[in-house]
């Protein structure tokens, strides 16, 4: 998921940009919105289990019209910890 861009694709490649939907409610629920669009048109939101790793203001908005799914790293706070678990995960799996 990207502030800018919505859904992307795994292998989608974009240029950086420097934008943020942290703080703003109401453009926050409407990139949601977008994004659960996007999300319907290419997977099954009642039957297929969704791996969210992103923040409470990226997902607050996205779980509630998800019927399964799974948060990693809820309560691992700054990204500092987020980024240490994603590594460690990845050396176990990578």
């Amino acid at each position: 998921m990207s502030a800018k861009h919505g859904l992307i694709h795994e292998n989608e490649l974009i240029d950086y940009y420097n934008q943020r939907i942290t703080g703003r409610v109401k453009e926050n629920k409407q990139w949601a919105k977008r994004v659960i669009a996007t999300l319907e048109k290419v997977t099954d939101l009642d039957n297929d289990t969704f791996i969210i790793i992103a923040g409470n203001d990226y997902k607050k908005n996205i779980v509630v019209k998800l019927k399964n799914f799974e948060c990693p790293l809820k309560g691992l706070t700054g990204l500092g910890h987020q980024l240490h678990w994603l590594k460690g995960e990845n050396s176990i799996h990578g």
